[in-house]
C-alpha cells in the first residue's frame, strides 16, 4: 500500500501548480503586452505622419488664402460690379459650407482608423477561449 502524502507533499503540489499557472499567466500577459507595444509604435508612427501632414497643408493653405481673398474679392467687386463687402460675404459663406463639408468628410476619416485592432482581435479571441472552457468544464 502506498503511504498518504503528508502535508508537505500536498501543500508542495499545490504550491507546484501555483506557480506553473501563474508562470503561464505572466508568458500571456507578456505577450499581449508585447503585442500591445507594436500596436502603439506602428499607431504613433501612423498618427504622426498624418498630424505633420496636416499641419503643413493647414498652413500652407491657410497662407495662400490669406494672400489670396482680398485679391478675389476686390477682383469679384470689380468684374460684378457689386460692393466689396457682398461679395466678401458671399464668398465667406462659399468658405462656411465648403468648411462644414471638409469636416464632415474628416469625422468619417477618423472613424475608420481602426487603431490597436489586432490587440483587440486577440483579447476577443481570449475572450471566447474562456467562455468556451468555463462551458466545456461544467
Amino acid at each position: 500500500m502506498k503511504p498518504e502524502p503528508g502535508i508537505d507533499g500536498i501543500i508542495g503540489e499545490s504550491s507546484s501548480r501555483l506557480s506553473g499557472l501563474a508562470q503561464a499567466v505572466l508568458l500571456y500577459f507578456a505577450a499581449r503586452s508585447r503585442l500591445l507595444s507594436i500596436e502603439a509604435e506602428e499607431a504613433a508612427t501612423r498618427l504622426t505622419r498624418v498630424i505633420i501632414a496636416g499641419l503643413l497643408a493647414m498652413g500652407l493653405l491657410g497662407g495662400a488664402w490669406l494672400l489670396l481673398m482680398p485679391v478675389i474679392v476686390s477682383w469679384l467687386a470689380g468684374k460684378l460690379g457689386w460692393h466689396w463687402t457682398q461679395v466678401a460675404a458671399v464668398v465667406g459663406g462659399a468658405h462656411l459650407v465648403l468648411g462644414i463639408l471638409f469636416s464632415l468628410r474628416l469625422k468619417s476619416l477618423s472613424s475608420s482608423l481602426n487603431l490597436f485592432q489586432e490587440t483587440i482581435n486577440q483579447f476577443q479571441k481570449d475572450r471566447e477561449w474562456v467562455a468556451g472552457n468555463k462551458n466545456g468544464s461544467n
